[in-house]
């Protein structure tokens, strides 16, 4: 039976062949799945050590921001002398401005107040010389001088060859550069015939 026993061990421990691929050993069957699990394992550490880096990223970039802003707000608060003075000139010149426009508007508004008046004592003046010229043109009577002047002072029509004409080609004005003659005579004459005509 030794023997028996010794044939069955030895056929036991024999591979079976098969052309010429041999049987895996459950060893070698078991060794792939570790080297999954080994793998799914490292790639999880890994993945874990990818999100701890970027949150660790995250968090310098938010205190970065923030020490940035700290700065940028200790640097606003912490105003110089020079800029100081410089920022009080700025805001005195603006308010030097303004008081000027302010007062300037005021003597346009006082001018233009001192214009219209100016301009109704115009009207009333102009009305009042249009009313003294009319009482004057209607209380002397031009048809009584004139008889007055043929019939009593001698006047006659002029002659034609009293009569002179002359043409201006470019201006409708004339300039006198000296005094027409006789010209006291003929306020003589036209104070005697206004002093006649008046009672």
């Amino acid at each position: 039976m030794a023997i028996q026993n010794r044939r069955r061990s030895n056929a036991s421990r024999k591979y079976y062949v098969d052309g010429n691929t041999v049987r895996k050993s459950r060893e070698n069957v078991a060794l792939p799945r570790e080297q999954e699990i080994e793998r799914h394992r490292k790639q999880r550490q890994e993945d874990y050590r990818k999100r701890k880096q970027s949150a660790l990223r995250q968090r310098r970039k938010a205190q970065m921001d923030r020490e940035r802003a700290l700065r940028n707000r200790q640097r606003f608060l912490s105003v110089s002398p020079l800029y100081m003075a410089f920022f009080s000139l700025c805001v005195c010149g603006v308010f030097a401005i303004c008081g000027i426009y302010i007062s300037l508007q005021t003597q346009i508004t006082a001018h233009i107040s001192t214009i219209s008046s100016l301009q109704e004592e115009l009207l009333d003046v102009r009305s009042d010389n249009d009313e003294k010229l009319q009482r004057i043109e209607t209380s002397v009577d031009l048809e009584a001088i004139k008889k007055k002047a043929i019939k009593d002072l001698g006047m006659v029509y002029p002659s034609s060859t009293q009569i002179v004409t002359y043409s201006v080609e470019d201006s409708d004005s004339m300039v006198m550069y000296s005094d027409i003659e006789k010209e006291e005579e003929n306020d003589n004459i036209l104070t005697a015939i206004t002093g006649s005509i008046d009672p």
